[in-house]
């Protein structure tokens, strides 16, 4: 979810084009598609500049229209909602991206600090699971016969990813590995390809987010994190931190001869306190954990 702040005579272009203000990166949204102005007096103002699937208010087509206060408009098949805020809310806002900004440093250093591996796991998933603002997690990483593996957790056990009930977190993996990119859902409706699995609906998923571990072009492994905040959002913020934290952590892994040290770890890691790794002696490879599938 991208958020925006709009001061008195701002101006913003929003398209898919890189030198737009606001990028929509979305194949219905065009590259220079359409503008919004904001004054005290006037209010905040929408106007298309020609792209070609237009704008709507309410559903129908327009070329300018003043927005109110929590409506929304949409950008092609993207939607966006104004919403009005007092110098109070926007003072809050720009203190909690301080606070975000300042917490993925301080876990940045603390991958520096660390050389082993199996600190460098939990120190990545610990950051990722907190920086997301998420309630549990989970590592894969990639063992010598280069499968991957489950080898850190949080609230949860490698035996609990099994089975039909965490088919929904499977498939953004899935994913994530096949594209090389982070997804995130912070809303069903967002991801279409998403929202019907089973342990979104089953499990009250609200908020997820699946990081790929990729240094040289290599994928290291995969993180997971998951929230059954109904409220939970992702921003343009939160992406840009996990995406730069998750690349840190990349090579800081890679800088650790991971393949090496984890052929040497008998046995998967947990972060909670007074849970004893190594449930299993063996890390559970993530391809054992597939569903049944019916014939």
């Amino acid at each position: 979810m991208l958020q925006r702040v709009l001061n008195d005579g701002d101006s913003v272009l929003l398209g898919r084009a890189a030198e737009c203000d606001i990028v929509v990166n979305h194949d219905s949204v065009s590259r220079q598609h359409a503008r919004l102005h904001y004054s005290a007096e006037q209010g905040c103002v929408v106007q298309d500049l020609g792209s070609k699937n237009g704008i709507r208010i309410d559903g129908k087509r327009s070329d300018t229209a003043t927005l109110r206060n929590s409506d929304w408009f949409a950008l092609g098949d993207v939607f966006c909602q104004l919403r009005l805020m007092d110098d109070g809310s926007a003072q809050a806002l720009g203190q909690q991206a301080t606070l975000k900004r300042h917490s993925s440093s301080a876990w940045t250093r603390r991958l520096d600090q660390d050389s082993d591996a199996e600190l460098l796991l939990k120190t990545t998933l610990a950051g990722i699971v907190e920086l997301a603002d998420c309630r549990r997690g989970f590592l894969l990483a990639a063992g010598g016969g280069g499968q991957l593996e489950v080898r850190v957790c949080t609230a949860l056990e490698p035996e609990a990813l099994s089975g039909r009930a965490f088919l929904g977190s499977r498939s953004a993996i899935s994913r994530a590995m096949h594209d090389r990119r982070a997804v995130f859902l912070s809303d069903r409706p967002e991801c279409a390809w998403l929202r019907d699995q089973v342990s979104v609906i089953a499990r009250g998923i609200r908020a997820l987010v699946a990081l790929p571990l990729i240094h040289d072009g290599l994928l290291l492994g995969v993180a997971y994190a998951d929230s059954d905040e109904e409220a939970k959002h992702f921003t343009e913020l939160d992406a840009e931190l996990l995406g730069a934290f998750a690349d840190r952590a990349a090579t800081a892994l890679a800088a650790a001869d991971l393949e090496a040290a984890l052929s040497r770890m008998e046995s998967w890691l947990s972060l909670d306190e007074g849970v004893a790794p190594g449930a299993t002696r063996q890390p559970l490879s993530w391809s054992t954990l597939d569903p049944p599938r019916s014939q």
